[in-house]
């Protein structure tokens, strides 16, 4: 009976963890995705930066979102070269390229 409530709460606290980690991801790309419609492009881009680690071990579609950021950011900084990789990038990941597709085409 001991060894069952134990289980029992190491998997409440891996579920826990799991969720407060990928609300970690979606906050810091909403804060970025703030600073890029407010005009503020290279904050945008260095929370985008600080934060890669986090994203790079998130889901397909959260990668997808923060390559189409990092797309529209270069592309208002005029930096196409760099924009267009991201969106490549973004269109690859596949999840959501139906989602995408509108918005990058």
């Amino acid at each position: 009976m001991n060894k069952l409530l134990i289980m029992k709460k190491l998997i409440i606290y891996t579920l826990l963890l799991f969720v407060s980690f990928s609300y970690g991801q979606k906050k810091e790309l909403r804060n970025a995705n703030k600073f890029y419609t407010s005009g503020e492009y290279s904050s945008a881009l260095d929370l985008l930066d600080s934060s890669k680690s986090l994203f790079d071990s998130s889901d397909d579609k959260i990668k997808s979102q923060v390559m189409l950021l990092y797309g529209k950011i270069h592309t208002s900084m005029e930096d196409f070269s760099l924009a267009i990789k991201a969106f490549d990038m973004s269109r690859n990941l596949g999840i959501s390229n139906q989602i995408l597709s509108p918005e990058i085409i």
